[in-house]
């Protein structure tokens, strides 16, 4: 059991690492690092069991915290919109 803690810290460390050399700030990876390591107790996993390599998982959690998010529009809905419209085109009848 204490190997599997000792593991787990270490794992926990690398993901700190990974996501201050990515250019989190601080209180945001101590925040982060103490859910993802709640969440691998929660599942009975060690962190990279469940979540594979720390680097990778940081570059992950990074990427998606600066995934761009459409602004609400004026009705509620997405302000990105994208139209599509259905032609259907009958080919030319033969004289």
């Amino acid at each position: 059991m204490r190997r599997a803690v000792s593991t787990a810290r270490r794992w926990i460390g690398s993901f700190v690492d990974a996501l201050c050399d990515l250019g989190l700030e601080p209180g945001e990876v101590g925040r982060i690092a103490a859910e993802t390591s709640a969440q691998a107790g929660e599942c009975g996993l060690g962190p990279r069991d469940l979540f594979g390599p720390a680097w990778r998982y940081g570059r992950a959690v990074v990427g998606a915290l600066h995934a761009p998010i459409a602004a609400p529009g004026p009705h509620g809905g997405s302000a990105v919109i994208t139209a599509y419209r259905l032609r259907l085109v009958r080919p030319p009848v033969p004289s």
